[in-house]
């Protein structure tokens, strides 16, 4: 059993650091960009990243993806039409809080893409210290959906889930973003997609070991 353990606690540790640090990141304004995927400059090389944990809607420009839009609409309950508001408002939002230098931390990871360029999942904290995905999760801009690795201070990605999950419940409560909509439906659908909505309030994690 202690080998078990202490074999768990070696994996665990070798996945955090695989995780790279990019400081004093820039955004790049690209017509490409939306609420979870972004082009970046770091130390005047170009990049791409997809958020990991979250997805926000997809733009109206990108409405040739039927399966993906309708899947997106029906999670928040909401017509196409909504969706996409929703999808403007996740984009001004991600535009707005990477306005300053921000911090990318990626392990790597492909997210495919129809670029040319490699795009690469990545965690994004902002000028402010504040978790990019987080912050669409609480506004009702994203749902908790996608590639979900450990963190980089070693969080199990299934207890970050749970985060994520209990901001997500909160942000419905409070009838958040695209959540608006779904609360004015009678009776409400988020008991059948999500677990029943918490009573606490969550805080946003630190998940960024000040050693790393």
């Amino acid at each position: 059993m202690r080998f078990l353990i202490l074999c768990c606690c070696i994996a665990s540790t070798a996945l955090a650091n695989d995780w790279q640090k990019l400081s004093n990141c820039e955004l790049i304004e690209s017509r490409s960009n939306d609420g979870d995927s972004f082009h970046v400059r770091h130390e005047g090389r170009e990049y791409i990243f997809r958020l990991c944990y979250v997805d926000t809607p997809e733009p109206r420009e990108l409405r040739k993806f039927t399966k993906r839009t309708t899947e997106q609409a029906k999670y928040f309950a909401i017509t196409k039409t909504q969706l996409f508001r929703v999808a403007e408002d996740a984009s001004s939002l991600t535009k707005n809080l990477l306005s300053q230098p921000f911090t990318v931390w990626t392990d790597g990871t492909d997210a495919q893409g129809n670029s040319q360029l490699p795009r690469q999942f990545g965690i994004l904290q902002t000028a402010a210290g504040d978790d990019l995905g987080e912050r669409l999760v609480q506004q009702g801009l994203a749902r908790v959906y996608g590639y979900s690795p450990n963190r980089p201070d070693g969080t199990a990605s299934t207890a970050y889930r749970k985060v994520l999950k209990a901001m997500e419940k909160n942000a419905f409560n409070q009838g958040s973003g695209a959540w608006t909509e779904t609360l004015r439906k009678s009776p409400p659908l988020y008991g059948t997609q999500i677990p029943a909505p918490s009573s606490t309030q969550p805080t946003p994690t630190q998940p960024y070991a000040q050693s790393l």
